[in-house]
């Protein structure tokens, strides 16, 4: 397989991202409102203080994303991201795509001040687990909560 182009998105990428996001969404099951979702990526993606969202291609066609938000933790002595949603289109699983995308994402994380990467992993999907323990990704005994506010 040829390489990916991994790259943090543009403002520009939206409209060509929006499928591959809605695709995710219905991979899990969440609720997908195309407006909302294109307003939203919108704002990720131009405010760089927020974190990143990396797009992968192949050939101009894109084929995979991944969103970080950063924030900031003494635990951790400083900002951190957040490996929010990593997607890959499923004919290009299992190729190295999303190891792929991560390593190139992880090489630019320290220029942007991050010095940590934390994720959920998804009970459902042992073959995520599996990727990120192949990159170093270790179990902290931590379970990720959350409410609504």
């Amino acid at each position: 397989m040829r390489v990916l182009d991994v790259r943090k998105a543009k403002v520009d990428d939206v409209e060509k991202l929006l499928p591959v996001v809605e695709q995710f969404y219905a991979h899990f099951g969440f609720a997908w409102d195309t407006e909302k979702k294109r307003r939203l990526l919108k704002e990720f993606i131009g405010r760089r203080d927020l974190g990143g969202l990396w797009c992968a291609e192949k050939e101009g066609r894109m084929v995979g994303y991944a969103s970080i938000p950063f924030y900031f933790a003494l635990e951790f002595d400083g900002r951190v991201g957040l490996l929010d949603e990593l997607f890959v289109l499923p004919e290009f699983r299992g190729l190295g795509s999303g190891a792929h995308m991560l390593k190139e994402i992880m090489n630019e994380l320290p220029a942007e001040g991050i010095n940590r990467l934390r994720l959920e992993v998804d009970e459902r999907h042992p073959e995520a687990a599996t990727l990120y323990a192949r990159l170093g990704f270790v179990l902290d005994g931590r379970q990720t909560w959350s409410r609504a506010v």
